[in-house]
């Protein structure tokens, strides 16, 4: 998938599908997106911590990167003006969100906080 993606996390998102996404946010689990930029090199970085999160967390947190310049419908949904910027959503409703660079130990603390 070239806009969205996901990392070992079922359903998929299908590219400039809003509503699948609606589907994947509204479900019981917890979902953790990464809104990216293209050409943002840092992202390379986070995509490691992010597979880190996953290994740890299993199949009870649900992980989505997705492309923001190819998504300007979301970036304006979220209110995204800065690379790597993360948001958990569970249940639909947005409960945490953070811009700029973050330690795999505070992601974890956060997922124990919200989930």
């Amino acid at each position: 998938m070239e806009q969205t993606e996901r990392i070992n996390c079922k359903p998929a998102v299908k590219k400039d599908s809003f509503i699948e996404l609606r589907k994947i946010l509204n479900s019981d689990l917890p979902v953790l997106i990464s809104f990216y930029y293209l050409g943002d090199f840092s992202w390379c970085n986070m995509l490691e911590l992010l597979s880190s999160v996953k290994k740890i967390t299993g199949n009870t947190v649900c992980i989505l990167k997705v492309k923001i310049s190819k998504n300007d419908t979301l970036s304006e949904i979220y209110q995204l003006e800065a690379t790597n910027t993360l948001i958990l959503f569970h249940k639909g409703e947005i409960c945490w969100r953070k811009t700029g660079s973050i330690s795999k130990t505070e992601i974890l603390r956060e997922l124990a906080l919200h989930c």
